[in-house]
């Protein structure tokens, strides 16, 4: 869900990004705020425990647990291993935006190589933004998300010929 929050940021009032912070509608604590709560417990949970349940020699034993606990998380540092999943998180991001099909470089020589022939390059154009639709329709998990009533081409510039097209691939395929 997007959520604008630019006239909210661009007021001058002072504590407005507190505001925005703790603005629940698209909120980053929406996300969060189940994980802080179970952390939150199990603090309340440990710090009960140790101040009011443990003897000394027993709280003893657990800060000792603790120390054990924090040097071993000094081996490998918290930032290396981020390093490794931001670094996997990019690359499969680019993987993805690379396989994006542009029409751009299609029409950009399509443009050069016909020069002065608007109809066919506008014919051509609408056939290139329908073959990309197909191919993201075809290629969605979610097949809702690029229904095929909803084709971005302009009905004007489109010749008939290619309107006849999408009919018939909307009977073949539906």
């Amino acid at each position: 869900m997007t959520v604008s929050y630019q006239y909210d940021v661009a007021s001058s009032a002072s504590g407005g990004f507190i505001r925005l912070l703790f603005r629940w509608r698209g909120s980053v604590w929406k996300v969060v705020y189940r994980e802080m709560l179970l952390f939150c417990a199990c603090y309340i949970i440990l710090s009960l425990l140790y101040n009011f349940a443990l003897t000394d020699s027993q709280q003893r034993i657990f800060e000792r647990i603790v120390y054990f606990c924090s040097t071993f998380m000094d081996l490998i540092p918290l930032s290396f291993m981020l390093g490794f999943y931001v670094s996997f998180i990019a690359a499969r991001w680019w993987s993805q935006f690379i396989a994006i099909p542009w029409p751009d470089n299609s029409m950009t020589r399509i443009q050069m190589f016909t020069p002065e022939r608007r109809v066919v390059v506008e014919s051509l154009h609408a056939g290139v933004k329908k073959g990309r639709n197909e191919c993201a329709e075809r290629l969605s998990t979610q097949h809702r998300e690029f229904p095929l009533e909803k084709l971005v081409i302009c009905k004007e510039s489109c010749s008939a010929l290619i309107m006849m097209k999408v009919e018939v691939f909307k009977m073949r395929y539906r």
